[in-house]
């Protein structure tokens, strides 16, 4: 294993598809029925052991690690396309915070979602990757269209993400990764198939990898690096 695939954990999670037959109202079973026409956006897992998966056509459903259930909580997110996911446990609470962008209006929103579905709150944000900081409750936010990264203080009363830094080079910036203890960034280059790492201090950024095809997905585990 080189040094390079240490320091990150890459996954690609596009051959995984979750279809759930619905109405909109939640609805509960052991076993549902697979169909790529909505494959997952993005992945996240709760310490509580529950997956949160969010399909390509505004599905949001929970699946419980142990026995398999899925719980499906939003069966559309409306006129707007999910762009990408992540679910923490921020205090006693669990939130799942959504990036989606409206075509047409050419407008982009941050939602954030209780575990019951509800949205509790939105921030006008265009956001193409999102990464969740739980030591320091913090969301980050990356534009695909600048490469510019921005943070979001999730305890505080901020109406709007402030800037944070641009990463230079990328052609079409996609997923984030946070590394709370390093205070370090992971960011996907989905055009050029790169990977940067975001010096959070120095607010600087460098080539980490290349090679990597269209990057779906990134995931950063601390124990392994």
């Amino acid at each position: 294993m080189t040094a390079s695939v240490k320091e990150i954990a890459l996954f690609s999670i596009a051959a995984l598809v979750l279809g759930c037959a619905g109405n909109g109202q939640a609805q509960m079973a052991s076993q549902m029925p697979i169909g790529r026409a909505q494959g997952p956006v993005a992945i996240s897992a709760l310490p509580s052991g529950t997956l949160v998966v969010l399909g390509g056509r505004g599905r949001l459903s929970l699946i419980d690690s142990n026995s398999g259930r899925v719980t499906l909580l939003k069966d559309t997110l409306g006129y707007f396309s999910p762009a990408d996911m992540a679910a923490a446990r921020l205090g006693n609470t669990d939130s799942i915070f959504i990036a989606l962008y409206n075509t047409v209006q050419r407008q982009g929103v941050l939602a954030k979602y209780s575990r019951e579905g509800s949205q509790v709150q939105t921030w006008h944000a265009r956001a193409a990757g999102v990464a969740i900081d739980q030591v320091h409750q913090t969301v980050y936010i990356g534009d695909a269209v600048t490469g510019e990264i921005s943070s979001l203080s999730v305890d505080g009363n901020s109406t709007s993400p402030s800037f944070l830094v641009e990463v230079s080079g990328v052609t079409r910036l996609g997923p984030l990764a946070a590394d709370a203890a390093g205070q370090r960034l992971f960011a996907a280059d989905v055009g050029g198939g790169t990977i940067y790492v975001v010096d959070l201090h120095s607010r600087k950024s460098r080539l980490l990898a290349s090679g990597m095809g269209e990057p779906a997905a990134l995931s950063y585990e601390a124990d392994q690096c």
